[in-house]
């Protein structure tokens, strides 16, 4: 079935694909697992043995790297390894190599890659995030967003093949030369990049955690709608309160010393019952109108004990009103989905003196279509709460790079558990700060107001879509040539 060189293919393949996404991530494993795909599929005698073999690939290194997710991701390794044969499939379908040949390999990569963020609703499989460290390379996520990267490395490794299998090498060279002109453009996007007229102080704040204390295991089973004795509730109580008391703190700090908006991580405060919410948004409100800032909250609401819980941003404005209340739209696929009331899916929206503000949380930012309400409602400044964990924590802030480039907006994340990070619309990060020990900090910086216009905002999942279209046109294609050679024969 495989051929002495498929093999070593394969071997290489395995070696690469723990890197390409999740925890282990590194930007070269994007370059490098196609090359060693595509060489294992076209050096296999049989193509559906090979296929099942690659699929089982992907699923593995996809449930190694995000085995600490929990069981549920063994369901989405199995959708994500089926998926990534495809392309692989479509290439060895696609018969001898030919011009267009070496565009079928990286369009059905391209609109996988879009199917999956659709599926599981986040971008997270995506490998297209690794990338963000590099600067040059993350600017063509502006033109055609995460596929735009995807298919400048998957097109590589079939014109990689190609002149292997006797191409000419001039395609190579037009390669390289369209790679070239992509990193050139991207950097001076970048060099050119003048002082942004309008800018705000903004400090995310984060706090002592309830999940760190000694209360911790009675909340987890409150989040997971599990009996909590009376004891248990009074210590998640009295430990909330200890937490809600050093946010304050810290926020009254950072307003004194010039802050504008202030700003939660995710699920910051816990709060019990209606009553102890009310009595949260009075004296955030106090708070506010005393130093004339904007103070957005992160709240874990639980109205009842075992009922469903709300995940929520409330903004309070200068005046010390509530300018809106959010709950979180997308939720993460483990207990958050059974046990927590999902949002409007509608990005809410603020008109401050810099500019035009609003906030997602945490899960939402994986979700390319619904930030991009960022940009149609001409957003310039993008909150971001947010609650990671050591293993995610990295993860999610290379994502918010890439959402920031996509949209143009600036995005600040005041990110528990990960970190904090504030990003401009150049994916460049003006500050951050690590807390995936679990250390409460504050991070002040200026952040520009002002967005910048994106092909991407415009058009969307434009690319993807047509990438789809073409690889379709060629199937049709082919079998209309198939079928008028029958017809001759």
């Amino acid at each position: 079935m495989i051929e002495r060189y498929g093999l070593a293919w394969l071997i290489g393949l395995a070696l690469v694909l723990p890197f390409q996404s999740g925890y282990w991530a590194h930007p070269a494993a994007l370059w490098i697992v196609p090359i060693f795909g595509l060489g294992f599929v076209r050096h296999s005698a049989r193509a559906f043995p090979a296929m099942v073999v690659l699929a089982a690939a992907f699923a593995m290194g996809f449930a190694a790297t995000w085995s600490p997710m929990g069981s549920v991701y063994a369901y989405f390794a199995l959708a994500y390894g089926i998926a990534w044969s495809i392309p692989y499939a479509l290439d060895r379908w696609a018969g001898p190599y030919r011009w267009f040949r070496c565009l079928v390999f990286p369009c059905s990569a391209v609109a996988v890659d879009s199917l999956l963020t659709t599926f599981f609703q986040t971008s997270w499989p995506s490998a297209a995030h690794t990338q963000s460290a590099l600067l040059p390379v993350l600017q063509v996520a502006s033109i055609g967003g995460m596929g735009a990267i995807v298919f400048l490395a998957y097109w590589g490794a079939s014109v990689f093949h190609d002149t292997l299998s006797g191409a000419p090498r001039r395609w190579l060279a037009a390669y390289a030369t369209l790679v070239g002109i992509a990193v050139v453009w991207g950097a001076l996007r970048i060099a050119n990049v003048g002082t942004f007229e309008s800018q705000v102080r903004v400090a995310a704040i984060v706090g002592e955690r309830v999940e760190d204390s000694a209360a911790g295991h009675a909340l987890h089973r409150m989040r997971r709608s599990l009996p909590v004795d009376g004891e248990g509730v009074r210590s998640i109580e009295a430990q909330a309160a200890i937490a809600i008391d050093d946010l304050f703190a810290r926020s009254e700090a950072a307003a004194r010393a010039g802050a504008e908006i202030v700003a939660w991580p995710e699920a910051a405060a816990i709060v019990l019952g209606p009553t102890a919410q009310t009595a949260l948004i009075d004296r955030a409100s106090e708070l506010a109108r005393r130093y004339g800032i904007h103070l957005a909250l992160g709240i874990n609401l639980f109205p009842t004990q075992n009922g469903p819980r709300e995940n929520k941003a409330v903004w309070i404005d200068p005046e010390g009103e509530v300018a809106w209340e959010y709950r979180k739209s997308f939720l993460m696929p483990t207990h958050e989905a059974a046990q927590v009331v999902p949002g409007s899916r509608e990005m809410p929206t603020l008109e401050g003196p810099w500019g035009r503000i609003a906030l997602v949380i945490c899960y939402d930012l994986g979700n390319p279509g619904f930030v991009r309400q960022a940009a149609q409602r001409d957003v310039d400044l993008l909150v971001v709460p947010t609650g990671d964990s050591a293993e995610t924590g990295r993860f999610h802030a290379e994502m918010a790079r890439i959402r920031a480039v996509e949209q143009g907006v600036s995005i600040v994340r005041p990110a528990a558990g990960g970190i904090t990070t504030v990003i401009d619309p150049y994916g460049r990060v003006l500050a951050a700060r690590d807390h995936r020990s679990g250390s409460p900090g504050a991070l002040t910086a200026l952040v520009p107001v002002e967005r910048v216009g994106t092909v991407y905002a415009g058009f969307g999942n434009l690319f993807p879509v047509l990438c789809a279209l073409g690889v379709a046109v060629r199937a049709l294609g082919t079998r209309l040539v198939a079928k008028g050679q029958a017809r001759r024969g």
